[in-house]
């Protein structure tokens, strides 16, 4: 069986059919297509929780990157796959929430930019940094307010006073004021998207009207 057609079989939840390649062909666990993905980044990537659960138990790496340093954590982040990102978190296994892809982007981004609320939740929870600049100088905050996602730039900027927060753990937060590589900082991009709702929660959290742009350009 190729590696396309047992990734395949992977990312639609074939259970059956998979496994019986597998006992087959026990490599077939280790194989890795052109993007460098193994079956289990394709279970995660379709959501595919039970699946996931049955490949790490049997020896799949849970951490495992793929080519462009993607994890099935961060493919399941990127997904919307909730159940998985739960199994990956909460189950002892030793899964690094702050893995960086090559451009630089953590899980956090993934979920600033598609909006996955209950998923950044659980992400600030389990200890991720929140304020990672990835290779643009672009943190989540940013992602989350040139997309106008009101909510996730709340969340993103909650630290301690985030739901579900307890004393024992600090919560790392974003900064309305961290510049990206342009100089821009969230507040410059949610002047120039023109949310007020977004200015003014930035604001609250402390943003600075004083910062110029690279182009010394204020607000």
């Amino acid at each position: 069986m190729s590696d396309l057609e047992v990734c395949n079989l992977a990312h639609d939840g074939k259970v059956t059919e998979l496994f019986n390649s597998i006992n087959a062909d026990p490599k077939l666990t280790t194989l890795k297509d052109s993007s460098g993905r193994m079956i289990l980044h394709w279970a995660a990537c379709g959501g595919h929780v039970e699946l996931v659960k049955r490949l790490i138990q049997g020896g799949c790496s849970p951490d495992e990157p793929d080519s462009s340093e993607w994890t099935p954590l961060m493919i399941a982040v990127s997904a919307g796959r909730e159940d998985v990102v739960d199994y990956l978190l909460d189950s002892g296994l030793s899964v690094n929430v702050n893995t960086v892809n090559s451009t630089g982007q953590n899980c956090l981004h993934y979920a600033a930019s598609r909006n996955r609320i209950s998923i950044a939740r659980r992400l600030l929870l389990a200890g991720i940094q929140a304020d990672l600049r990835d290779w643009g100088g672009n943190t989540p905050l940013h992602r989350a307010v040139t997309r106008g996602h009101v909510e996730m730039c709340k969340i993103l900027l909650a630290g301690d006073a985030l739901e579900g927060a307890s004393n024992n753990r600090k919560i790392d937060k974003c900064s309305p004021n961290t510049p990206n590589d342009a100089g821009q900082t969230p507040l410059h991009n949610a002047c120039e998207e023109g949310s007020g709702e977004i200015v003014r929660i930035l604001l609250a959290a402390g943003g600075d009207l004083s910062i110029k742009d690279r182009s010394f350009c204020y607000f």
